[in-house]
């Protein structure tokens, strides 16, 4: 079974919040606290990786053979209710692809230059 946890953003004081002021379930809005969920995998790293991550990869051409490191964002898509990848050069979902190649090397509070 897939734990599920979250990490909050606190956009007054730009810094995480810590996790005991989430309580579940709930009907309030947190105004000004961005919840971002755990996505049920670690990078190669043993890091957990949560929405807004911005994470490195090799993506593999198998046409070609050749590969490419890519950076890009980790969203959650709301209409294929999955976790996936965008950034500049790419576009895709976790589930095809290879599990375990990623590191966590930001998030999009803090590292906004990653992905400009």
């Amino acid at each position: 079974m897939r734990e599920i946890k979250f990490r909050i953003w606190d956009e007054k004081y730009h810094s995480w919040a810590p996790n005991s002021l989430m309580v579940y379930p709930t009907n309030i809005i947190c105004q000004g606290r961005i919840f971002q969920q755990f996505i049920g995998l670690f990078d190669k790293n043993n890091k957990p990786i949560y929405e807004g991550d911005i994470v490195k990869y090799v993506e593999k051409m198998y046409e070609h053979g050749d590969s490419q490191t890519l950076v890009a964002e980790v969203y959650y898509d709301e209409e294929f209710a999955a976790f996936g990848l965008k950034g500049k050069e790419t576009w895709n979902y976790f589930t095809d692809m290879t599990i375990g190649h990623f590191e966590v090397i930001g998030n999009v509070f803090e590292n906004v230059g990653f992905l400009a």
